[in-house]
């Protein structure tokens, strides 16, 4: 035993070895988990994004495009939030295995817990404060290159030949008439007549992004049949979905 102690003495003495004090190995912990809350913290605002998009996935569209499951959910999945989300529970893990007790857990079993964990607070973050629908609508307005990135909401709903046209409402020519501007920047006069439908959420002003159903009349000119928000969300006041409940689809 202290021939031990002896070449530990030595080992430390030879390679100018100095202690650290408690304070140190508390600091480094703690600095430790801020790292491991704050990955977690941002996973879950990005999952609020993918379960935002999720809700926004028009289910009811599939049949009028004539797809099938499988494309229009490959075509319908958020891959950029969902990449990120992934990277972010991965660096979340190996940040909790820098802790005393992290090496007790596998990779597998603790990226259970780590998307239990950033699914449920990610549905908060979106019940709570709407933060997919903040987070969609800022990246779509200044990431310049997002709708490249994560283009297939977009292209869904740029098929004017299919019935199907998206875009911002950037004139409003009377109550019945306005101009938008689709996801190819080509712009529409879009004619809603009395028998067109409007969704109960839908607010025809400037600058307002839609979906719209209905047909081409001629080059630049598409006649409505529904009108739906091109967002969805749920209501921080008072806990609803507002504009979830799905109009039928007109052939």
């Amino acid at each position: 035993m202290k021939d031990i102690s002896e070449k530990i003495i030595d080992k430390i003495q030879k390679e100018h070895i100095d202690p650290k004090s408690k304070w140190h190995f508390v600091i480094k912990s703690t600095a430790i988990w801020g790292a491991v809350l704050m990955t977690l913290v941002l996973a879950s605002i990005v999952s609020s994004a993918v379960i935002f998009n999720i809700i926004n996935t028009d289910w009811g569209l599939r049949s009028h495009l004539g797809w099938g499951m499988a494309r229009f959910i490959f075509m319908s999945l958020p891959f950029f939030w969902l990449i990120l989300l992934v990277a972010l529970a991965i660096a979340a893990y190996y940040e909790f295995k820098k802790t005393k007790s992290g090496y007790k857990y596998t990779l597998p079993i603790a990226l259970i817990f780590i998307f239990l964990f950033v699914l449920s607070a990610g549905a908060i973050w979106h019940k709570g404060f709407n933060a997919g629908d903040i987070i969609e609508r800022r990246a779509m307005k200044h990431l310049p290159y997002y709708p490249k990135v994560m283009p297939n909401r977009t292209l869904i709903w740029c098929q004017p030949e299919k019935g199907v046209l998206g875009g911002k409402i950037i004139t409003i020519n009377t109550p019945q008439e306005f101009e938008l501007s689709d996801f190819n920047k080509k712009v529409w006069l879009v004619n809603c007549s009395e028998n067109c439908v409007k969704h109960p959420a839908v607010a025809i002003s400037q600058d307002e992004m839609v979906k719209i159903i209905g047909q081409i009349v001629s080059e630049n000119n598409f006649e409505a049949s529904q009108i739906r928000p091109f967002f969805i969300k749920f209501s921080p006041l008072d806990g609803q979905v507002k504009g979830m409940k799905m109009m039928p689809m007109l052939r």
